[in-house]
């Protein structure tokens, strides 16, 4: 049977409707999902590295599930790629319908890894991360899924730590009963960026044995190669803490150990550093 004009065109706009219509219904992860920044976070942070996580919003608009795969990217730091990632998860996660799930980007920093390929890196007080790559999620479980592009971009700071410094004990009164003293310990900030202090926890041994111990509250600005000062009054009687401490006081020095964690306040958050300083020093007596 031969097709005339007229109906050959009919058909054909018919089977064009019918895939529109059937792309329509197709689902799609890119039309689906909503991905955002939500916050960009420094944790471990220490003189060895860190770690910056970018935790995104996946916003499911759809009244079905979608499930990531796997995904992948690729970290640039100063505009210079830093390393690549791919992982396929062990199991799926579902990105439930009509609502918001977050999902954290690790991306972990070794300075000395960093440095062998960009060694101007040490002077900066903090570097530009940028991190470009692909979310994949499915319909179904085993599924590769659909692709789907994310950018993002933060920084993170060069940290250098701090350095515990004893000072000489000042002792203005010794006797057999007791001794009344004053300990002295500079922390300072080696980094090239300021830092606000909020606080200390401390522990303070003298010849071995604990002395003190306690917390103090601090809201002082330290700037950078700046110390900060901390200094505690003690009256001692040492059939409280031991006789054994009044022969080591009466030696020209005397081992200290100063240990605790200093809160500080940067602007990629708030971190609890912790020192340990054991070192012997002088034991001034008044005259």
């Amino acid at each position: 049977m031969t097709v005339n004009g007229p109906v050959r065109k009919i058909v054909l706009f018919l089977s064009l409707l019918l895939a529109v219509l059937g792309a329509a219904d197709a689902r799609s992860a890119k039309r689906d999902l909503k991905i955002m920044v939500q916050e960009k976070r420094v944790q471990n942070l220490g003189p060895q590295g860190l770690t910056l996580s970018f935790v995104l919003q996946v916003a499911n608009s759809s009244s079905e599930p979608w499930l990531l795969a796997s995904y992948d990217y690729r970290v640039l730091v100063a505009n210079a790629e830093f390393f690549r990632l791919q992982r396929t998860l062990d199991a799926p996660l579902a990105i439930t319908p009509s609502s918001q799930t977050l999902i954290s980007l690790p991306v972990k920093v070794t300075y000395d890894y960093l440095f062998q390929s960009f060694p101007a890196g040490r002077e900066r007080d903090k570097l530009e991360c940028t991190l470009v790559g692909g979310m994949f999620f499915a319909e179904e479980a085993g599924e590769k899924g659909e692709r789907v592009n994310v950018a993002m971009a933060g920084d993170f700071p060069v940290y250098k730590g701090f350095q515990t410094i004893i000072l000489p004990l000042e002792v203005r009164a010794l006797s057999v009963g007791g001794v009344d003293l004053t300990f002295r310990a500079e922390i300072r900030n080696l980094n090239a960026f300021p830092v606000q202090v909020r606080g200390l926890s401390y522990r303070l041994d003298i010849g071995g044995k604990q002395i003190a111990g306690g917390k103090t509250a601090s809201d002082s600005g330290l700037n950078p190669r700046a110390a900060w000062p901390f200094e505690l009054p003690l009256l001692l009687e040492f059939f409280e803490v031991g006789p054994e401490l009044y022969p080591l006081l009466k030696k020209p020095e005397v081992e200290c150990r100063f240990s605790g964690e200093v809160l500080i306040s940067i602007p990629w958050g708030e971190f609890s550093i912790p020192f340990d300083q054991r070192e012997r020093v002088p034991a001034r007596k008044a005259e």
